[in-house]
């Protein structure tokens, strides 16, 4: 963390998000955690001499602003990739790769990511003979925006030596390999591309790109789910880091992450329970897809493997984190914390059911009652609305089940809101709008509550509500400061009020 400073703010308009003190207009911040909150008046006379001022000229000051789910590794790797987001045609990704392979040296990987099928015009995948003919001496990796689908040319699915009959191998209309990789088969066969790319661009700055760019949004936390060879190359960058970095081990292997100290376990990557929607339909669910009523997705653990892994580490005393998109999924997470609160009772545990993008009433019941908490992506439903896709793909009765965020609140889910980054922008300013203005009217909560999803909900899933979340004396000075209020602002210009300071442990770590 940066040195601890000492920081008067006023002429503010504080949100504490505190009922016991709703508003003030200054606080003091001494050895990096909050003395005073009140009048200018009241903050100033307490503050000891040589503390720094800062005028906030009216602005709105906030809770530190946390995600509560990320991938800081893969958000960096994409600022020193090819960035697909924008790509219309095959044609267009075919050019970009036969661009960067110019630069690269042969045999070194060509990444792009951040690809969607969606939006091209074809409506598909480059086959992997189009990518050999832009790249005939080097590896070639293509990720889907969502990280559920990849693509690779010959040479890589020579490199990743894919076991036969692995689940997800697509096979084109000659009963050979296309390129395009799904479910295990996508999961399973990346580890030394992603060792070859951040070996090249750097760790170091990988790390520190995707932190700049966080300070950036007005986050002062994030909760990084990492694959373990990631952590290792994390953890000692963390006191040097200018974000407060909230480590998730994603791994199969409980020792493994025991190993790290951190109590925490699993999120994405093999901890996936499942896949995702979209066109590769490896989502599971309870019922079958609309769109190939063969199919009802795909479970990656089956459920003794599953239920011996979380009790483990809920033994252990470790939080598990869960992916689990559709209903399916969230069921079969939700049957193995409840096999192992049932052997051993465990007050308070929190695991965690990433995404949860299905709503199922009887399910959230069993979440509320077994007290698993929910880490939802409200800027899924911005770039994915649930009228464009879902309709096709589930079926028009389903549709308004995509997204749940109002049904789970109203259930009683205890839920926390992250971007799933680099699948949506890191913008804690676009999760609170996408909240507020959710496609369904029906899945659409208040600024208030879409704010507390990035504050007080996110500090309490990651067991910091004692010193973040909110505005309180005693607590850490993390402080996010903008030029309106979310709250009071008209709801469809949230995403764009502009992050005008980022403030972690009194230290002033961006300024617009």
């Amino acid at each position: 963390m940066p040195n601890e400073a000492s920081l008067v703010v006023k002429n503010a308009n504080i949100i504490t998000l505190n009922d016991r003190q709703p508003g003030a207009s200054a606080l003091c911040i001494q050895d990096g955690k909050i003395t005073c909150i009140g009048s200018a008046e009241d903050v100033e006379r307490r503050a000891l001499p040589g503390t720094e001022v800062l005028d906030a000229g009216g602005a709105t000051v906030l809770p530190g602003l946390i995600d509560s789910h990320m991938h800081l590794a893969h958000t960096g790797e994409m600022l020193n990739t090819l960035n697909l987001v924008n790509a219309t045609s095959v044609e267009e990704i075919v050019e970009l790769v036969r661009q960067a392979a110019r630069d690269i040296p042969e045999g070194k990987v060509v990444c792009g990511n951040g690809m969607d099928d969606a939006q091209l015009i074809e409506n598909r995948y480059p086959h992997r003979h189009e990518l050999d003919a832009a790249a005939p001496r080097h590896p070639v990796l293509l990720w889907h925006r969502t990280g559920h689908s990849s693509v690779m040319n010959t040479i890589a699915l020579q490199m990743a030596q894919i076991p036969e009959g692995t689940p997800g191998v697509h096979l084109d209309e000659s009963g050979q390999p296309s390129g395009l990789l799904m479910a295990q088969a996508n999961s399973a066969s990346h580890a030394q591309f992603n060792d070859d790319i951040w070996e090249r661009i750097g760790y170091e700055r990988i790390f520190r790109q995707a932190v700049e760019q966080a300070l950036q949004v007005g986050l002062t936390t994030v909760h990084a789910l990492e694959n373990v060879h990631i952590v290792e190359q994390l953890l000692p960058m963390l006191p040097d880091l200018p974000l407060r970095v909230i480590i998730y081990p994603q791994t199969r292997d409980v020792q493994r992450a025991l190993s790290f100290g951190l109590g925490r376990f699993g999120g994405c990557g093999n901890s996936c329970l499942d896949g995702d929607i979209g066109n590769v339909l490896t989502a599971a669910l309870l019922e079958p897809y609309a769109s190939n009523p063969a199919n009802s997705g795909t479970l990656y653990f089956k459920d003794e493997e599953l239920k011996a892994i979380v009790l483990d580490a809920h033994q252990r005393g470790l939080q598990v984190a869960m992916h689990a998109v559709g209903d399916r999924a969230v069921a079969q997470g939700l049957m193995a914390v409840e096999y192992a609160q049932g052997i051993s009772p465990r007050p308070d545990a929190r695991h965690r059911i990433e995404h949860w993008e299905m709503h199922n009433p009887d399910l959230a019941r069993k979440g509320v009652d077994l007290g698993v908490w929910a880490d939802i992506q409200p800027p899924f439903n911005h770039f994915w609305p649930h009228d464009k896709g879902y309709p096709t793909q589930i079926g028009m009765h389903r549709i308004d089940l995509v997204d749940p965020i109002a049904d789970l609140i109203q259930a009683g889910v205890q839920v926390a809101g992250g971007s799933d980054s680099p699948v949506t922008p890191l913008s804690p300013m676009l999760g609170i709008h996408s909240a507020v203005n959710h496609s369904n009217p029906r899945q659409r909560i208040t600024p208030r509550q879409a704010l507390e999803l990035f504050t007080t909900q996110a500090a309490r899933i990651g067991f910091e509500e004692k010193s973040k979340g909110t505005l309180e004396v005693g607590k850490l000075g993390d402080l996010t400061i903008l030029g309106d209020n979310p709250l009071s602002v008209r709801p469809d210009t949230i995403k764009d009020i502009p992050v005008l300071y980022t403030i972690v442990g009194g230290q002033v770590v961006y300024r617009r």
